[in-house]
């Protein structure tokens, strides 16, 4: 997940117990509020390109487990990296804020699981739990890889995957094709995935996701030599030089699919078109973002690479169905 990186003079200062000093550009990031802001908004893509209502409490649910997962993960890290001064200034206000942010963990899963198994349907409970399962087995790939230096699928790629199997889970379950994933045993989290990950805009989607990880792992290479034994530069050292490739297919990719299956595919949904102009502009900003990259200290480039991912927010307006579906979450009525 997080990359280290040295602290950068523009938004960490240290005094003699290495203190981070929080900017309020970098609020969110510090405090891992932008991932569940990114999952919030795309969540509100799928529901208004898939026309399906999903109601306020399965993203206050999403924005919990995304939030949980983030904090976890970087706490996890804190107790990875021995020295201080490897850490990236989120890092450190992790390791200054253990236990403030430990307690807001524990309290943030209680209200999480008690919103899921009081007022989500049983099949998003599921679902959701496959989802846990699936990340569980993240974490212990990501630790894995760094402690046997090796590498049998890429962290950025599962977490791309995940994410993505995350957050369009909620349309995907009150679209009411989320079936027959209860009798399936052992296989159900693979059953789950692919279930979920066949659907081109959940596919697209996990690869915007993926790349925006690699663009990260990318930009803070050096830093990653060090302390990130995971991250994708030191197994795949050519992504360097190959990632403006995967950056022009998946802009291009995102352009063409909507117009090549509106040719071939009559029952194409109408605002999908919208959906891959959203892939599309952040594959687009994240090239953007890269081709500027010197110009930005680390924990800038982080900033925009979330900022890259937030494309939805100018796109929900334009689809009128999800202005209704607004409307019926604020004041609960046609549900």
């Amino acid at each position: 997940m997080s990359s280290s990186a040295p602290p950068s003079s523009a938004t960490v200062s240290t005094s003699g117990h290495d203190e981070p000093r929080l900017r309020w550009w970098m609020a969110a990031n510090y405090l891992n509020l932008d991932a569940p802001l990114v999952a919030i908004v795309w969540l509100a893509l799928f529901a208004a390109c898939r026309d399906v209502f999903v109601p306020f409490e399965a993203y206050k649910v999403l924005a919990l487990a995304v939030w949980c997962v983030y904090t976890l993960d970087h706490l996890f890290d804190t107790k990875r990296k021995p020295s201080v001064e490897a850490m990236t200034g989120r890092h450190r206000f992790h390791r200054l804020w253990r236990i403030p942010l430990t307690g807001a963990l524990a309290v943030a899963m209680v209200v999480g699981s008690n919103l899921a198994l009081t007022q989500l349907p049983g099949q998003l409970v599921t679902g959701g739990l496959l989802v846990a399962g699936v990340v569980v087995l993240y974490l212990i790939h990501a630790r894995a890889i760094a402690a046997t230096n090796g590498a049998v699928l890429p962290k950025e790629l599962l977490c791309g995957a995940i994410f993505a199997i995350g957050v369009s889970l909620p349309a995907t379950v009150y679209a009411g094709t989320f079936t027959n994933i209860g009798a399936a045993g052992l296989l159900a989290p693979i059953i789950a995935m692919v279930q979920i990950l066949k659907e081109p805009d959940v596919l697209f989607f996990a690869a915007l996701c993926a790349l925006n990880c690699i663009a990260i792992a990318v930009w803070e290479w050096q830093p990653d030599r060090v302390n990130d034994r995971a991250a994708i530069t030191r197994f795949f050292p050519d992504i360097r030089e190959i990632l403006p490739r995967f950056i022009i297919i998946l802009f291009g990719g995102a352009l063409a699919f909507p117009l090549t299956s509106i040719l071939f595919d009559q029952n194409y949904p109408e605002y999908y078109s919208v959906f891959f102009s959203c892939i599309a502009a952040s594959a687009g900003l994240i090239g953007i973002i890269h081709w500027q990259r010197h110009r930005f200290k680390p924990d800038v480039l982080r900033v925009l690479a979330d900022v890259a991912l937030l494309t939805p927010i100018a796109a929900i307006p334009f689809i009128p169905r999800s202005i209704w579906s607004l409307l019926k979450i604020v004041f609960g009525f046609g549900w």
